[in-house]
């Protein structure tokens, strides 16, 4: 077994998509979902609280900043890593399923249904919205509020072309979604 070397400051896996996923496309695609995994983590620190009981969201932005960069990590991007190592079906299917919970949690905090949504589209036009009251502030919240928003649509339209991508090679293979089809390895 290879030596352990991710993440480097205190390595836990051995993650090596460089080696371990032979055909260059599955390599592009392993490697494209890493990405977005990354883009995930920075984005996590951009706005997921908002002004209005300011220690409920911090808690809440903490969380948000604690669980869903593991949870995504491990549930969607090491289990596509492994399914194109292993040529697994059902290392797909649960990549398929976990996408599907990245696709519409993005869609709940980017209109900020989740918790108020600090930096969701809701918040963003009741900061517009409030310009007439608390002044120019309002402007600098609303357009953070916006580029967060864009930020996390910008991670689902991502999520979806992953999702496309993998399901290209998915069924190329002649696999099916869901088991008990007779197609399934």
């Amino acid at each position: 077994m290879p030596e352990k070397n991710w993440p480097p400051c205190r390595p836990v896996i051995y993650h090596n998509i460089q080696e371990e996923i032979i055909e260059p496309s599955s390599r592009e695609t392993v490697e494209q979902s890493y990405k977005l995994w990354l883009s995930i983590l920075v984005n996590g620190f951009t706005g997921r609280y908002a002004a209005g009981s300011v220690i409920v969201q911090l808690i809440i932005a903490l969380i948000y900043i604690a669980f869903w960069p593991i949870f995504d990590f491990t549930a969607r991007h090491l289990t596509l890593y492994r399914a194109y190592k292993h040529d697994n079906v059902s290392y797909f299917r649960w990549f398929f399923f976990v996408t599907f919970l990245d696709i519409i949690f993005g869609i709940f905090i980017g209109i900020g249904f989740v918790f108020g949504g600090g930096g969701g589209l809701m918040e963003m036009i009741k900061n517009f919205e409030a310009i007439k009251e608390k002044g120019a502030i309002c402007i600098v919240a609303g357009v953070f509020n916006a580029v967060c928003a864009t930020l996390v649509f910008a991670q689902v339209v991502l999520h979806v072309m992953l999702w496309r991508k993998v399901q290209a090679y998915f069924e190329s293979k002649g696999w099916k979604l869901l088991p008990g089809d007779g197609n399934s390895k």
